[in-house]
């Protein structure tokens, strides 16, 4: 069945598959390596590997809850003219990609990336990340999500200074502290209208309360009954 449907895909703009098991015969035939019009990519609850050669078209990739996932042109070998440009994408829940396919992944082509999200990305070293990416890697992302990814003050002390568009922001169950905090809601460009630190239990009450009181924004928080972090000066 999964043949028959991607016999007439290589006029498919956009393309949502769902709760399969996606053969790797399927994935590389020349009736996906082809899709030169797609512009939309999403793979939800899906295993198996996918391996087209160019989607030079595509906006916008997803990859959610889907293990085994082999990303397309994500190889050290393909150059970035022939790298799709993306504006979106997010890989949830992987806890096969890392760090280096997701560099490979973007290449240098992230000027119109305006979303961002690895949240749930166990394996991925977000520190490691921005050191081998260059360092305007995100710098016209507007939504970023690291959530549940290894990520502390000092990657959002690097990262803040290139976040110039960015307004919302989702760190949800990570390290952070009060610190990145007020790095995020001080960083200079646009101001925040949306942060996420839920589960967050390095971060003070205090940090928490900062950011309460700032116009505009938009807080999810809240920890355990017991807060372990320290307190920050915030002026």
């Amino acid at each position: 069945m999964q043949e028959r449907l991607l016999e007439k895909a290589s006029e498919v703009q956009n393309l949502i598959l769902e709760n399969l098991n996606i053969g790797l015969h399927v994935m590389s035939s020349p009736n996906v390596t082809t899709m030169t019009h797609l512009e939309l990519l999403r793979l939800r609850n899906c295993l198996g590997a996918l391996s087209p050669q160019a989607l030079p078209s595509l906006r916008v990739l997803e990859v959610s809850n889907s293990q085994g996932m082999i990303l397309p042109w994500g190889n050290g070998n393909t150059p970035d003219n022939k790298r799709p440009s993306l504006l979106e994408l997010i890989i949830k829940n992987d806890h096969v990609i890392n760090t280096r396919l997701i560099t490979e992944l973007l290449g240098s082509r992230t000027e119109k990336l305006k979303r961002f999200n690895i949240s749930g990305c166990t394996n991925v070293d977000a520190l490691g990340l921005v050191e081998s990416m260059h360092e305007r890697f995100l710098d016209q992302v507007i939504d970023l999500d690291l959530s549940a990814t290894r990520v502390n003050d000092k990657v959002i002390e690097k990262l803040a200074l290139n976040l110039q568009e960015l307004n919302r922001i989702s760190l949800e169950k990570t390290e952070i502290t009060g610190i990145a905090v007020r790095v995020l809601i001080m960083k200079p460009g646009a101001e925040l209208e949306y942060l996420n630190i839920s589960e967050c239990d390095r971060i003070s009450p205090d940090a928490v309360e900062f950011a309460r009181k700032q116009q505009g924004l938009i807080l999810k928080s809240g920890y355990g009954s017991v807060a372990k972090g320290k307190k920050v000066r915030y002026g």
